[in-house]
């Protein structure tokens, strides 16, 4: 199972986004001595860290589109939704300085936008919702087709099919 993490940091270091991979042991299969020794604060070789990329702001919200399974959205404080295929961004490395770049980022909302992220987990729909301070609700559809960030190179698009590269309806 994948993972999605966001660590939050006082501002010495960048915010990042961390993506990692969980065993998740099955009911009455694993040994009582593996469980026996569990350490809540120990390693553990259930969980990896697969990639970590920086973010800008503090995560509020990630959201998976199941259509895209390596396509995140993040939602921050700010008012955009940020867009990320994480197979293609560069991985964290301390002390190297980068300016964190999404994929692609859906503009809509006109004030704060800090936690309200939706999308949908039915099969074949990869639909994106987001609410604001401004009353505002965006809305915006990845479909397959050329544009940036999504894989197969997918484009952003809103209700009545009108492309754009912006969160598709905003009411």
């Amino acid at each position: 199972h994948q993972v999605f993490l966001s660590e939050q940091t006082d501002g010495s270091a960048p915010n990042k986004l961390v993506i990692g991979t969980a065993d998740v042991v099955k009911i009455r299969v694993a040994a009582a001595e593996s469980i026996a020794s569990f350490r809540d604060n120990g390693p553990s070789r259930f969980f990896r860290i697969t990639k970590t990329i920086e973010h800008p702001g503090e995560v509020n919200k990630i959201r998976e589109l199941a259509e895209f399974p390596d396509v995140l959205l993040t939602h921050t404080d700010a008012a955009d939704v940020y867009v990320w295929n994480i197979e293609n961004q560069p991985a964290y490395k301390p002390n190297v300085p980068r300016d964190p770049t999404p994929d692609l980022v859906l503009k809509g909302h006109r004030d704060q936008a800090p936690f309200a992220l939706g999308t949908s987990s039915a099969k074949g729909s990869s639909l994106v919702a987001s609410g604001g301070r401004d009353a505002a609700g965006c809305s915006a559809r990845a479909v397959p087709g050329g544009g940036a960030g999504l894989p197969g190179g997918g484009r952003v698009r809103g209700r009545a099919e009108t492309e754009a590269r912006v969160a598709g309806v905003c009411v």
